[in-house]
């Protein structure tokens, strides 16, 4: 089999071709759609958890590319062109012909204390929002929050703004002149728009070296999940002596396990929905032990 473009992805089983594809002869809803079957045949390499509240994990993340060049092309367009810079380098979705220095042709940088701001409050807007159950939720305004602020942007939006990682021109009241609304891109003063709450408060914003929420999913979309698929459980037993009740002796053992595509009873494929009170509706996906070992007090101490 050919690698997979996404070389975060691997192969489950044994898939073939067909699996993947849509069927010819059968175009509807009751179809096995190739784009429904995909996930039973994929596994995510090191996927991480978007609801995770560590911020040394956010930033190892986030830092992915630290100090990377980035190709592109000259600013004529006629070659290419690495630029490099300090920090890890977020790039919009055209090639750029500038450096980090450059908002409208280049790319952004973001430097280590940068993006140490940026993934505390992103903890913050995880923790203050609480678990987000799919990937939509993490992404999109919070149209059902009381809280203004969660209604018009989204965790990563809105985790950008308090970080301060775009300061330029400012928008500032509403107004109804219309005078006011043409875009004054020498204005070196505050603008006024109609309904500045739903604008991005910068003027800059939307361009290749304002940082947006698409720049980090760039890096981050092939690894996101909303939900952890590998646990870590530990036991641990004790034999009493039956007369005295003294305890004898103790152990402790960790086991690592996986959360498979495959339900625990397979006569139902991974892409169906299980009957109503069936063993599968009830206990879900298969789990596969993929490591154990024994502990000694000092592993847990």
């Amino acid at each position: 089999r050919k690698p997979l473009a996404n070389t975060r992805l691997s192969y489950y089983g044994t898939p073939e071709i067909g699996d993947f594809r849509d069927p010819v002869d059968d175009v509807s809803r009751n179809a096995n759609n190739g784009f429904e079957k995909t996930a039973a045949h994929l596994m995510i390499d090191a996927p991480f958890n978007i609801n995770s509240t560590s911020p040394e994990a956010w930033q190892a993340i986030l830092s992915g590319f630290r100090s990377q060049s980035v190709t592109g092309v000259d600013q004529d367009y006629s070659s290419k062109t690495n630029y490099t810079g300090t920090g890890s380098p977020f790039v919009d979705n055209f090639i750029p012909s500038g450096d980090d220095n450059d908002l409208y042709a280049g790319h952004r940088r973001l430097l280590d204390d940068q993006l140490a701001d940026l993934s505390a409050e992103l903890i913050n807007e995880i923790r203050n929002r609480g678990v987000a159950q799919t990937l939509g939720r993490f992404l999109n305004r919070s149209n059902d929050s009381s809280n203004s602020d969660e209604q018009l942007m989204s965790r990563i939006d809105k985790a950008i703004l308090e970080a301060g990682l775009n300061t330029s021109q400012r928008i500032a009241n509403s107004t109804q002149d219309d005078a006011e609304l043409i875009p004054r891109p020498s204005e070196t003063q505050d603008q006024a728009h109609m309904f500045a709450q739903s604008l991005a408060p910068e003027t800059g914003a939307g361009l290749p070296g304002y940082l947006k929420q698409q720049d980090i999913l760039r890096a981050l979309a092939p690894i996101m999940t909303a939900r952890g698929d590998t646990f870590t459980i530990r036991s641990y037993g004790e034999s009493l002596d039956p007369i005295t009740g003294a305890v004898n002796g103790k152990a402790w053992c960790e086991a690592v396990l996986q959360r498979l595509p495959d339900y625990i009873d397979d006569s139902t494929a991974a892409w169906d929905l299980p009957a109503p009170n069936s063993n599968n509706a009830k206990f879900g996906r298969k789990l596969k032990v993929i490591r154990f070992r024994w502990l000694s007090e000092d592993d847990i101490s």
